[in-house]
């Protein structure tokens, strides 16, 4: 989001008419699909490494946990992004924030 208001390519976007609840929707929908493949990649390893942790019952708690904790963190990156004016010092806070 932040690298689209630099490059102005949402404004530009914008005043060739596309509507503002169009382009958060679509964009939305864009960073859930890729977060969603990155899930469905990490659901593929766990039965391969055969921890009983990440198997059977605890499975659908597991699954439940990394879906709202993605869908969380993508909410507070639109949110954030508001805060900062580069791409970099952006992406190393939100680093941060997530570590701790």
């Amino acid at each position: 989001l932040i690298e689209e208001r630099e490059s102005k390519s949402k404004h530009l976007q914008f005043v060739s008419g596309v509507h503002s609840t169009s382009y958060w929707c679509s964009v939305m929908a864009f960073d859930f699909l890729k977060t969603s493949i990155i899930l469905i990649l990490i659901f593929i390893w766990f039965p391969i490494f055969q921890i009983e942790s990440y198997s059977g019952i605890n499975l659908g708690a597991i699954a439940l946990l990394l879906f709202l904790s993605c869908w969380t963190s993508l909410q507070i990156s639109y949110v954030s992004s508001l805060l900062f004016s580069t791409t970099l010092v952006a992406f190393s806070s939100l680093v941060s924030f997530y570590i701790l």
